[in-house]
């Protein structure tokens, strides 16, 4: 008979556990939701950031044109077309031109890399003419919807002609243009496209 009051015993101390484990959790359950039932306030509540996606604009190119006619003190015909792109305060593209006159004529390509400081891009002009390669600092207004190149003399700097900002200053208009004219090699002839 003792064996079976130490079975029932067991059996009341696991209920009479039970019953605790289960007022604990009441209780417990009771108090969060007390808490959570704070009236609401603005003091309270945590603040919301919702981050803005801004819409990336598309970086487009954007053309210019500069002709020149020879004059009595200019004798030479320059053409040049330069197509860039502005992405925020950085700038790339490509610089084309011919130049033509009484003792040469010639072809030049090359690249341009700068920044656009307010309205002035001051870009590096990595060319090849006549089979030898350079750099040089140009600098450009935007004015409406035209470059002006600010043409100074030039003098060398660590290997990279640079306008000399004491010299006279000349201002040369590059018109825009739309990018959808067909810009040729300098070694495509011009005829064998015709012929096509």
């Amino acid at each position: 008979m003792n064996r079976i009051l130490t079975t029932k015993g067991w059996l009341v101390l696991l209920l009479v556990v039970s019953l605790l484990g289960l007022l604990v959790f009441i209780f417990i359950g009771f108090f969060q939701t007390q808490k959570t039932d704070e009236p609401i306030s603005e003091e309270n509540i945590p603040p919301v950031v919702i981050e803005e996606i801004a819409e990336e604009e598309p970086v487009s190119e954007v053309c210019f044109a500069y002709n020149h006619e020879p004059t009595e003190t200019e004798p030479y015909e320059v053409s040049e077309k330069i197509v860039i792109k502005i992405d925020g305060d950085k700038v790339s593209g490509s610089k084309t031109g011919t130049q033509n006159g009484p003792d040469m004529t010639n072809g030049y390509e090359g690249t341009l890399e700068g920044d656009k400081i307010s309205d002035t891009l001051e870009l590096i002009y990595s060319y090849t003419i006549e089979g030898s390669e350079g750099k040089e600092k140009e600098i450009y207004k935007i004015s409406g919807e035209n470059l002006l190149k600010q043409r100074y003399s030039l003098i060398e700097e660590e290997g990279i002609l640079v306008p000399d900002k004491e010299s006279e200053l000349k201002v040369l208009t590059y018109e825009k243009q739309g990018c959808e004219e067909e810009i040729l090699p300098l070694e495509t002839d011009p005829q064998e496209i015709s012929e096509n």
